[in-house]
């Protein structure tokens, strides 16, 4: 395609230098000038990052235009194909979108100019058209807007701790934030749709907020209830999640079991873990009319205890409200964390226990002040150690686990934080395990779903027990009962350094080197 335009690789070397079109029409224009993909329309990018350097583009008149930021696009291209568009400059003032050929050919594309059209090749398969308007050849593809729901890039330190807090709303995030420490004083502006929310939180009836009775203290009530059963087995064989919550803190505790069977006996672990760290005992439990709950054993448990066991009506789940709207708000955070990362449901369970985790670290419509960690445990909770669920990064090795020639670190997800240990919960997505560590770097703002980083038959879990602060490791095959979590005990800190006495900046980074190699820049 010839041009009127300066030859892009003359003049300094420090410009970058491209081809503006007079045609204004909409869509992309493929320039075989043009050496970046650029971009004028802030509101069509996601995955946004300012550039703090002084990175300029020279256009074809010799003038001299800034680079904001970059970002990535998504389209819909030949046959519903998606296509994303990564690396692309934002440029205010900018009279076009530009598709650069140059920028393509890199990736391994090509584009095929015909008389009145053109056809973008990925290798052997055609996956975008574009036909000649005027003198230019303008890309024929269609925005796809589920993926801005879906992908609503986190441009924002708000929107970063919305994500981290499992999707809490606006308000209850600024009450959070002054009910605890470590969390920054956010400034919220109007934030584009969430993909996760929009995925993961479902509108229904409430069931009545107002409790039955009033209680005064810790563990004067607990409620209890089970989920499931899952279509999707946990990693340890689990279809089911138990709950308790503490009527009076709202604190929560999450099991996963394998059968209705076990109730009886999570139950007492339950009663004798807290009771023993809370210094208080349960007066009353209050269960579902069911036969996981109405059975011997829980009689005998409760009567031995001084426990009194209340049963609700049956097919009245709403006098049991507590548990209810519960293990729904539970449901939601899980939800939208997955969907928000495009993560398999195949880490439901993990994705549950950190809901957990982040539910008893929030406030409550109950306690706008305190948060339910607060209630329970008497100490006020810190969140400068949570990351976004899901994210992407790489997770140091200490020495005494290497030789001087390994790695020191390896890739991981981030699935949730360790029980009894200051640490989190990583799959280490090149062993194929899952593993605690005190260390990692992140990727937190990359919201893409790239990762479906669902288990196979022979993933290995390496995690600390319900019980013991050691590491344990078994097949999947074996399935044993109690793999994940109970998502309630303390966890610890991270990123980049021990935790939790170093802060880290885990942003991402704006550096040169995501731009450099295909930019010529001006600083």
């Amino acid at each position: 395609m010839k041009r009127d335009c300066p030859d892009p690789n003359a003049g300094n070397d420090n410009d970058a230098v491209f081809v503006v079109g007079k045609s204004r029409s909409a869509g992309w224009l493929i320039d075989s000038g043009a050496t970046a993909q650029m971009m004028p329309h802030l509101s069509d990018l996601f995955e946004y990052k300012d550039l703090d350097s002084n990175i300029e583009v020279t256009i074809a008149d010799g003038k001299k235009i800034r680079v904001v930021g970059t970002g990535s696009e998504r389209l819909t291209g030949i046959d519903g194909k998606r296509i994303k568009m990564i690396d692309v400059l934002y440029i205010p003032g900018l009279d076009r979108q530009l598709l650069s050929v140059s920028r393509l050919a890199e990736r391994g594309m090509s584009v095929e100019f015909q008389k009145k059209s053109c056809t973008i090749w990925n290798k052997s398969k055609a996956i975008a058209s574009g036909k000649k308007v005027g003198k230019a050849y303008v890309l024929d593809c269609e925005k796809d807007m589920a993926h801005y729901v879906e992908y609503a890039g986190v441009d924002s330190e708000w929107e970063l701790w919305h994500a981290r807090m499992g999707h809490l709303n606006k308000d209850a995030l600024a009450k959070t934030q002054r009910a605890t420490t470590g969390m920054p004083t956010l400034e919220h502006k109007s934030m584009t749709l969430c993909g996760g929310c929009m995925k993961g939180k479902q509108t229904v009836a409430h069931f009545p907020s107002r409790s039955m009775s009033k209680t005064t203290k810790a563990l004067q009530l607990v409620h209890t209830d089970v989920m499931g059963p899952m279509k999707t087995k946990s990693k340890g064989g689990a279809r089911y999640v138990l709950t308790f919550v503490d009527d009076y803190s709202k604190y929560v505790v999450a099991n996963f079991i394998t059968k209705m069977s076990e109730v009886p006996v999570k139950f007492k672990t339950f009663m004798n873990w807290y009771e023993n760290q809370w210094g208080e005992r349960i007066k009353c439990l209050r269960s579902v009319n069911g036969m996981e709950f109405v059975n011997k054993e829980m009689d005998r448990l409760c009567a031995s205890n001084g426990i009194a066991h209340q049963k609700t009506v049956p097919y009245s789940p709403q006098q049991n409200g507590v548990v209810e709207r519960m293990n729904r708000t539970i449901m939601e955070k899980a939800r939208s964390m997955l969907y928000y990362k495009g993560i398999s449901t195949m880490w439901w369970a993990e994705a549950i226990s950190t809901s957990v985790y982040l539910i008893n670290r929030s406030t409550t419509s109950t306690h706008s002040s305190m948060t339910p960690y607060e209630l329970a445990v008497k100490d006020k909770p810190r969140l400068d150690h949570l990351r976004v669920f899901g994210s992407v990064g790489y997770a140091h090795v200490d020495k005494a686990k290497r030789t001087k020639l390994e790695p020191k670190s390896f890739k991981c997800m981030l699935l949730g934080y360790a029980e009894n240990s200051k640490g989190y919960r990583v799959y280490d997505l090149e062993s194929n395990k899952v593993k605690v560590t005190r260390s990692v770097k992140l990727d937190e703002r990359e919201v893409d779903g790239i990762y479906d980083s669902a288990p196979t038959e022979n993933t290995t879990v390496i995690h600390l027990t319900e019980d013991l602060d050691e590491v344990v490791q078994y097949e999947q095959e074996q399935q044993p009962a109690a793999d994940e979590p109970m998502g309630s005990v303390e966890g610890g800190h991270v990123e980049d350094t021990e935790m939790p006495e170093a802060e880290q900046d885990d942003s991402t980074g704006h550096e040169l080197a995501t731009v450099t190699g295909w930019l010529r820049l001006r600083k």
